[in-house]
């Protein structure tokens, strides 16, 4: 878990970022491998239909914040690959 705190545009991931958002590449894949199957619907649900906007984001802020949101977006993406693209998509 982690004490940082995600941009204000992104807050409402904020639980999310808590949970996955790991630099570590083997911790990060260690706690989405523990995950419930819809803990891991959720974070991809949430951020997948969001990456435009964080894509966005981070192309212009290089911070800590920034750097917890592109973690974030980087375990939706590898969950997306192991479960499948959003339900919205669907």
């Amino acid at each position: 878990m982690t004490d940082e705190q995600l941009p204000i545009e992104f807050a409402d991931l904020q639980e999310l970022a808590n949970q996955f958002a790991i630099g570590d590449d083997v911790e990060r894949s260690q706690r989405t491998d523990a995950a419930a199957p819809d803990e891991l619907r959720k974070l991809v649900d949430s951020v997948w239909p969001r990456l435009p906007a964080i894509n966005e984001y981070l192309d212009v802020h290089d911070d800590e914040s920034a750097h917890l949101l592109g973690r974030l977006a980087e375990a939706a993406c590898e969950v997306a690959i192991q479960i499948g693209s959003p339900n919205s998509l669907k």
